[in-house]
């Protein structure tokens, strides 16, 4: 096994981090057990599997990884540095969003991350998965979309690529149970990806490519806003249309959560994300 620790700035909401993600977890590709985040990792022809776990003592986590992925261990590490957003100062943060909690006691908590990803592709499909139905109707989706079109591996299953679903008539996608317009989604995506007239990386500008998803079908102004959270790493993306967010400054009226987006500039994803943290 490989060893080796991340550090990051403390304080760090670990646990609200890891309900986050085991929520969304891919099934037989992510788990979230035991305050432990471990998934099967397959990068470039290379597989594996890593563990990620808190190591306070340190301001650090602790990362586990199979010794077969060395070749890929640098990429692995930076993307997990962005997952659980590590570069993050959380006391400039908390400064910038501490007056929510003049609105509702505990509505901002210091160290509250804006959770990342470790493959854009992964946390597309399971987002246009996952619209307008339960968490667990959306993993029963995930579980089948996987099964059929991911690849056995030793640790688990790979998620098929951009590429393998790009090459899939709509009908495979509806197959499964997925809607037209998710179907529609997905496919879309996955041939924007594969040609690059889409990016969803960490280096992307939210301001191109958030347009350039808006004109997509299947994918509205919440979806490209989340991904523009999740991939390309937008610290200002403040979901105000999102029902958790407005559930969380209840009795607020539309127009008063405008004011708040532009007084949490510009940090509001962070504040989505602990908007969503206190219900």
């Amino acid at each position: 096994m490989l060893s080796t620790v991340l550090p990051y700035r403390p304080p760090y909401q670990w646990e609200s981090v890891l309900r986050f993600l085991a929520s969304r977890a891919l099934p037989n590709i992510e788990t979230v057990e035991n305050g432990v985040y471990a998934r099967s990792v397959f990068i470039t022809g290379v597989q594996g599997r890593i563990r990620v776990e808190p190591a306070p003592l340190q301001n650090a986590l602790h990362v586990s990884a199979t010794a077969v992925l060395a070749p890929v261990l640098p990429d692995v590490l930076n993307r997990l540095r962005f997952l659980f957003d590590l570069d993050n100062d959380p006391d400039i943060v908390f400064e910038k969003l501490r007056f929510l909690n003049d609105i509702k006691p505990d509505l901002c908590v210091a160290g509250t991350r804006s959770v990342g990803c470790f493959d854009a592709f992964e946390t597309a499909v399971r987002t246009v998965l996952g619209q307008q139905i339960t968490v667990k109707a959306a993993q029963t989706l995930a579980a089948r979309f996987i099964g059929a079109f991911g690849e056995p591996i030793e640790t688990g299953f790979a998620f098929p690529s951009p590429e393998k679903i790009a090459a899939l008539p709509e009908q495979a996608l509806i197959d499964l149970g997925i809607m037209p317009t998710r179907a529609k989604a997905i496919l879309a995506i996955a041939q924007g990806l594969s040609n690059r007239t889409l990016d969803l990386s960490p280096l992307a500008d939210p301001e191109t490519e958030i347009p350039k998803l808006l004109a997509l079908p299947g994918v509205g102004p919440w979806t490209a806003n989340y991904l523009a959270i999740r991939t390309m790493r937008a610290p200002d993306a403040f979901l105000d249309s999102d029902y958790g967010v407005k559930k969380a400054l209840s009795p607020l009226t539309p127009k008063e959560i405008k004011t708040i987006k532009e007084q949490c500039r510009p940090f509001g994803s962070y504040a989505t994300f602990n908007l969503w943290n206190s219900l």
